[in-house]
């Protein structure tokens, strides 16, 4: 009888813990091994995730062939919240609407994902809309024209009817399938306005077409909404923006090569304050816009972000966000961020050393400085070929020196890891809005490479990348 007893308490725990939380399946798949990296990018982001329901904080999930279950404290009135499942594919996402309770299969045919809700009844449609349809996002403006050697007004053209094609399919398979019923009404409207807001956010066209969503809070946790209102605020109130033009270097066929590029420059503080004071946005909303508008200044590496964090704490509670964000953005070192007369470095323990301090330890080898971020495709590309020359006989009075621009220090600390670089070798740059060394040098944009002799002279500001052999022919004069 107590063990009957013990069994059916022990039952009604598990119940009770699944009913309160989110469980998912993994079906056995090598397809995470293989997908951190595609064609094009080196995907260091979690493959699956959840949003919150404002649409701020993500928990990405490590994938590990297993069931793993979830609690959430942030759960809306309707108890649901939404799970994004990377491909291998830079413009394919799935979206699934799961619920506190479910229990979810997740399998791969032929290397996408398959969901399966086990626990409750859908409808055909309700999950797997992307794979089933083949209606993935359009791809953005660059990526199509990467390859074209057809003209800009010609590229243009085609790419307008790209987009046109991809909303009438989009709207004439929700159509199709809402009349059949093998779709819900409150999925097809959720898959629909996120392949709307998907293609605003790509084209940068009529934000104005969804003004309305902005006083309402249905949509917020998808991504595609928080991008929306993001460029909605950026063009639609008079933020203060203007456009330079830029001189860029890029290493093609092993030389450096200037190219002409417009920049679009925001005054996110501008932005901040007018958004602060406009009326068009819900609560959440406008909380969820001054965020990413914080997070922006942070990138930048505004020498205000800290004052702009404090103005922010007026319309966020949430402690636990708020202390991630002051410790991945170091505002704690606010003062170091703000010296000027050399170029302050952390390691991975946030121990603090300097250039000088480096070159001075490795007098008497040729150091050469690789500028980057773990943001920064082009940067990324080339690590691997200066790891595989640290090794190399002839370069072995050679030091290679990382030193990344990243803002977020969590971000710089697991892409190191992830890219297997020296942690000896490896350092944040603290300051590098404030830094004159890097101002007289003129480093603006990355990748950046520099070279100094054995005296810990610079004898090249903008060296040739590693990924050429010109740049063993480089080194060698000062060996």
């Amino acid at each position: 009888m107590n063990k009957i007893f013990f069994a059916l308490i022990f039952t009604s725990f598990m119940f009770a813990q699944k009913s309160d939380s989110i469980t998912l399946v993994f079906k056995q798949s090598d397809y995470f091994i293989k997908s951190n990296e595609s064609k094009d990018v080196k995907r260091l982001a979690s493959m699956v995730s959840f949003i919150d329901n404002l649409g701020i904080k993500k928990t990405d999930i490590d994938v590990k062939n297993q069931t793993q279950a979830f609690k959430f404290s942030y759960l809306p009135k309707d108890n649901s919240v939404l799970l994004y499942h990377n491909f291998i594919e830079t413009n394919k996402t799935a979206v699934v609407k799961l619920k506190k309770g479910d229990e979810v299969e997740i399998s791969y045919e032929k290397g996408y994902p398959f969901f399966t809700i086990l626990n409750r009844e859908t409808k055909p449609f309700d999950v797997n809309f992307e794979t089933q349809t083949n209606l993935y996002y359009p791809i953005t403006y660059y990526e199509f024209v990467k390859d074209s050697k057809k003209s800009p007004e010609k590229n243009r053209k085609l790419y307008s009817e790209q987009n046109d094609k991809y909303k009438v399919k989009l709207k004439s398979t929700i159509d199709s399938l809402k009349s059949k019923d093998l779709i819900s009404d409150e999925l097809a409207n959720l898959y629909y306005k996120n392949g709307m807001l998907y293609l605003k956010n790509i084209s940068n066209t009529n934000f104005k077409e969804f003004e309305n969503e902005l006083q309402s809070d249905e949509l917020l946790g998808l991504k595609s909404f928080g991008f929306y209102v993001l460029n909605y605020a950026e063009n639609e109130i008079g933020v203060t923006i203007t456009k330079t033009i830029e001189t860029n270097k890029m290493e093609i066929d092993g030389k450096m090569k200037n190219f002409n590029m417009e920049r679009k420059n925001v005054d996110y503080k501008d932005m901040f304050s007018k958004v602060e004071n406009s009326t068009l946005f819900s609560s959440k909303i406008k909380t969820l816009i001054l965020f990413n508008v914080l997070q922006r200044l942070a990138f930048k590496n505004d020498l205000d972000v800290k004052l702009y964090f404090e103005k922010f704490k007026k319309y966020c509670d949430d402690a636990e966000l708020l202390n991630q964000f002051e410790k991945d953005n170091l505002l704690e070192t606010n003062d170091l961020k703000q010296i000027d007369n050399k170029l302050v470095l952390f390691d991975k323990n946030k121990k603090e050393t300097s250039i000088d301090e480096l070159l001075k330890i490795n007098k008497g080898k040729v150091v050469f400085v690789d500028f980057w971020a773990s943001w920064c495709a082009p940067c990324r590309e080339a690590l691997p070929y200066s790891l595989k020359m640290i090794n190399e006989e002839e370069m072995k009075d050679v030091v290679f020196i990382y030193l990344s621009i990243d803002t977020v220090f969590d971000n710089w600390k697991k892409t190191t890891e992830f890219e297997k670089l020296p942690e000896t070798l490896s350092f944040l740059v603290v300051n590098p809005k404030a830094s004159k060394w890097l101002l007289d040098l003129n480093v603006s944009t990355i990748p950046r490479y520099m070279i100094f002799d054995k005296e810990g002279k610079l004898v090249n500001s903008d060296s040739v990348g590693p990924k050429t052999n010109n740049l063993k022919k480089e080194l060698k004069k000062y060996l």
